[in-house]
């Protein structure tokens, strides 16, 4: 079987990989074709994926064409609070049971929370965290893909993109929150699992939708 990488290097494309998930590492075989392939494994740190982009740095005029590939695993259980967004986004955290707790405590409450979904969804046990505590993991999470855009805001800059470059985005898979009685990945083929973005930018002919 020849990988994407492989083909683009034989077409002449230098190619650059950086994986932050274990399952996608060097002794998996993902690093097959790629001149470059910075395995980080199990990596929650978007800034070490920006540090890797930066130190290849961008292609001269006369360099052959490149091939990118980043994976980032931030948005990831157990969900980290994410400033400013979990402020914002986390109405929750004003409700009576939490407000009079200090910032700390609250925070660590909300930690506790997310590291029980991920643990007791493993162990496939039921999780019964109230409204107020789903709620607070939800806003977990959705800080955490607000965080994401800013680190991409970030990182495609920094590729060096030439006039015509190619850009898509999209993420391997969507997370339950007790949509359907379970949190995460990787148990059910639910819509709230499946349904993730697919951003195709520079295509020549590539229309909008």
């Amino acid at each position: 079987m020849h990988t994407l990488a492989e083909l683009l290097s034989s077409a002449g494309y230098e190619t650059r990989g950086v994986s932050t998930n274990g399952n996608l590492g060097v002794g998996s075989g993902f690093s097959q074709g790629f001149d470059d392939y910075v395995d980080l494994g199990w990596c929650h740190d978007a800034g070490l994926v920006t540090a890797a982009v930066a130190h290849w740095g961008a292609p001269g005029p006369d360099d052959p064409p490149r091939f990118t590939w980043v994976h980032l695993t931030d948005a990831h259980a157990p969900y980290v609070r994410r400033g400013p967004w979990a402020d914002a986004l986390a109405q929750p955290a004003r409700h009576p049971d939490l407000v009079a707790e200090s910032a700390a405590d609250r925070d660590a409450r909300l930690q506790r929370w997310s590291d029980r979904t991920d643990r007791e969804r493993r162990a496939r046990e039921g999780v019964d965290l109230g409204s107020v505590g789903l709620e607070s993991v939800i806003a977990l999470y959705d800080s955490e893909l607000r965080a994401m855009d800013e680190v991409l805001a970030d990182l495609v800059p920094r590729l060096g993109l030439r006039p015509g470059a190619v850009t898509i985005i999209t993420a391997d898979h969507g997370e339950e929150l007790q949509d359907h009685g379970d949190f995460g990945h990787g148990n059910t083929l639910y819509r709230e699992v499946l349904r993730v973005p697919l951003v195709i930018a520079g295509a020549p002919g590539a229309a909008a939708g």
